[in-house]
């Protein structure tokens, strides 16, 4: 048996560090609840994950680097943590239950941003056969975030707190989820593992300001600087459709930017209704290229595109008139801005 160093937590998150010079399994890591010594890691006393940050992003892991620190959600008061004298041979990153192996499916989320190296990976949804709508074993909170670098965090129906993972039940017709986003330029979001979708099932991001888009592959989704919140909604086409009216545009539509005049920055919207290749330019008075905003295959939606007066090499524009030129197919519209500083 394993002699252990225990260290008393408190209810909430603890940042703690392994206390020896070698690798700890999490597996071996104990807890004395109230002066008893429990099996393995009730979901009544803990989250269990062990979070650790790589300097860059939070990861959840099989085992603890040596004298280094890492994150745990405690649940209850009166808790000891035991450290077991034992080494581990190497450092495993932990992940999920295996989707395919239970028959069911999951995806993962990640929020990072352009200018930085930080990034938040370790997000989950998905289905499990004794899941809960609620709070329920497969959901973790969402670990505390680094200064200044991006979160992405779930919230649970009649939870309280948020969360980096959020099982739902096995369902036919479709499920939605919250996601809360941190504040910063230049972020982009990711959704993986799509193919463990049901074939008869796809996935849809409405945002908090009503732009949409079908989530079809894990390209990197651009997000608007103003945006804090984001529906993903998964399930059938005929569930999608009831939850969101007019998912798909009728029609093609560019619109006017707002605001207009602006300084500096501005946004353009305009609807597609179908899948296609789609150019966004914006043209100076004397009809030369200034800055491209967009320029590649884009599924049906409405969406929102910032400029923020800057031309393609990064530089500030002068004041003036300005064309903004959308490419779509065999449709070419433009429209005209002011730029007022």
């Amino acid at each position: 048996t394993a002699s252990y160093y225990a260290l008393a937590v408190d209810s909430g998150w603890n940042q703690l560090a392994n206390p020896f010079d070698f690798l700890i399994g999490w597996d071996m890591v104990r807890f004395e609840d109230n002066g008893t010594v429990v099996t393995g890691h009730p979901s009544d006393i803990l989250d269990d994950a062990a979070w650790w940050y790589d300097g860059d992003q939070f990861l959840s892991v099989d085992s603890i680097p040596a004298w280094d620190g890492f994150f745990v959600n405690i649940k209850k008061n009166n808790i000891r943590i035991l450290f077991p004298y034992r080494e581990y041979i190497t450092i495993v990153f932990a992940d999920r239950p295996d989707a395919a192996a239970l028959g069911d499916w999951h995806l993962g989320l990640e929020l990072f941003g352009r200018n930085t190296e930080f990034r938040d990976a370790c997000n989950f949804i998905g289905v499990r056969p004794d899941a809960l709508v609620g709070g329920d074993r497969y959901d973790f909170a969402e670990p505390p975030s680094p200064p200044g670098a991006p979160y992405l965090a779930l919230t649970i129906p009649e939870s309280a707190g948020l969360y980096s993972s959020d099982y739902r039940p096995q369902f036919d017709d479709g499920a939605e989820w919250l996601l809360k986003l941190s504040a910063g330029e230049k972020r982009v979001l990711k959704i993986t593992d799509l193919e463990t979708l049901p074939a008869d099932m796809e996935a849809w991001l409405v945002f908090d300001n009503n732009t949409r888009l079908q989530v079809i592959d894990d390209r990197d989704i651009d997000i608007n600087d103003f945006v804090n919140e984001a529906r993903l909604i998964v399930g059938t086409r005929n569930y999608v459709n009831s939850e969101m009216e007019e998912l798909i545009p009728r029609t093609f539509a560019l619109e006017q930017n707002y605001p207009n005049p602006f300084n500096p920055v501005t946004n353009i919207s305009f609807d597609l209704p179908e899948a296609g290749r789609v150019r966004l330019e914006v043209f100076n008075i004397l009809g030369q290229n200034v800055r491209t905003l967009v320029d590649r295959e884009m599924t049906p939606g409405t969406y929102l595109v910032e400029w923020d007066s800057r031309d393609n090499g990064g530089e500030s524009v002068a004041s003036g008139i300005y064309f903004y030129r959308i490419t779509y197919g065999d449709i070419s519209t433009t429209k005209k801005m002011v730029l007022l500083k």
